[in-house]
């Protein structure tokens, strides 16, 4: 399976493979949204100074994963529905072309990988083991986007997936599955070397999610809304 698409620079320093091993954990669930990392407790893990360890939390927020607030230290990135809306926006048109791009240059390799990953999806989803099926869908788009050789581009998205990982949980999660079937769609128009057809489909399939996403956003503020007229028809004000 495709690796984890967060930077990884050479661990030839201690900062660098905390930041490689606390990045894992985030990713994998096991640090989750919202959770403060104290920079003495690392420290001690890894039984060393604070000094690496701040180095470590900077290359994290760098990477998408965690924030640096002022008085609260580091942060693991909460999900925000708002800002993933957002992301997929800019995901939406950059994938686009990166199925366009990639398409004509696809090896039997690849598209064999890419065959694993959209049956790892469905698998994933069918079992309602939703962080896997988020893990298997960006292993798959990653895919795409080293295929399609912009080196640029993969800068870009490598923090977007990065930060979509992190915020995929509860609710975003459920929203993500919804959009699965059209990997094998991709897969399809990928084999036939059609570009076209595989841009407007990457399209489609991110543009669902964002949807999906802005409806859950809108019914959010309904709630509100609603909630704040009961309140005012409660208390008179």
């Amino acid at each position: 399976m495709v690796g984890i698409p967060v930077s990884k620079a050479p661990g030839r320093t201690l900062a660098r493979r905390i930041r490689t091993t606390l990045a894992e954990r985030i990713l994998n669930g096991e640090l989750p949204p919202g959770t403060r990392l104290k920079d003495c407790d690392v420290a001690r893990q890894f039984g060393t100074s604070n000094t690496p360890v701040r180095e470590a939390f900077r290359e994290l927020a760098q990477d998408g994963l965690v924030e640096l607030q002022p008085y609260r230290g580091c942060i693991v990135l909460r999900a925000d529905p708002a800002e993933l809306a957002e992301i997929l926006e800019v995901r939406m048109v950059l994938e686009a072309e990166a199925a366009r791009l990639a398409a004509p240059h696809l090896t039997s390799e690849q598209l064999a990988e890419l065959e694993l990953l959209a049956d790892e999806c469905d698998a994933a989803h069918g079992a309602g083991e939703l962080q896997r099926g988020t893990a298997a869908d960006l292993d798959f788009h990653w895919s795409v986007v080293e295929a399609a050789g912009n080196q640029t581009m993969a800068r870009i998205l490598r923090e977007l997936y990065a930060r979509t990982r992190v915020m995929s949980h509860g609710d975003i999660a459920r929203l993500q599955t919804e959009a699965e079937p059209t990997h094998h769609a991709l897969l399809a128009a990928f084999r036939s070397r059609d570009a076209h057809r595989a841009s407007m489909l990457m399209a489609e399939h991110i543009g669902f999610q964002r949807r999906a996403v802005a409806a859950m956003l809108n019914e959010r503020e309904r709630d509100r809304a609603e909630g704040s007229r009961t309140l005012e028809a409660e208390t008179g004000c």
